[in-house]
């Protein structure tokens, strides 16, 4: 899967809603904002990583060198959004791709701007 990516100033251009169904976690809980985050992993055993490995190996010998790079045997990817408590906007979102650990997560959440009604938040 090919993702594109936009440049930040056209980012900042963008506007979109999850819309009212944000309320009722808002109220409930009287927050001003809400911080959506998605959390996905994965870990091939080592089977998987000796099939991968051997497959590359026989493509590379049946085509005569042509290489086939064999996939991560592990990664993760953490989606964030930060959405309006009342008028469900999203203020700020984010995907960030990593290894299976903490890494990940911490980059995202750091990536967080302080000040998001800043004209010259992230």
């Amino acid at each position: 899967m090919e993702y594109q990516t936009i440049s930040e100033k056209e980012s900042k251009k963008i506007q979109i809603s999850v819309g009212e169904a944000v309320n009722v976690i808002s109220e409930k809980s009287g927050a001003d904002a809400i911080l959506l985050l998605r959390f996905s992993g994965f870990d091939k055993s080592s089977g998987y990583v000796a099939k991968d490995v051997g497959t590359s190996l026989l493509v590379t010998v049946l085509t005569l060198g042509t290489v086939v790079p064999v996939s991560a045997a592990s990664g993760a990817i953490t989606e964030v959004a930060l959405i309006d408590g009342v008028t469900g906007d999203v203020l700020w979102a984010d995907v960030k791709y990593g290894g299976l650990n903490s890494d990940v997560g911490d980059t995202i959440m750091n990536a967080i701007p302080d000040d998001i009604d800043s004209p010259n938040a992230n």
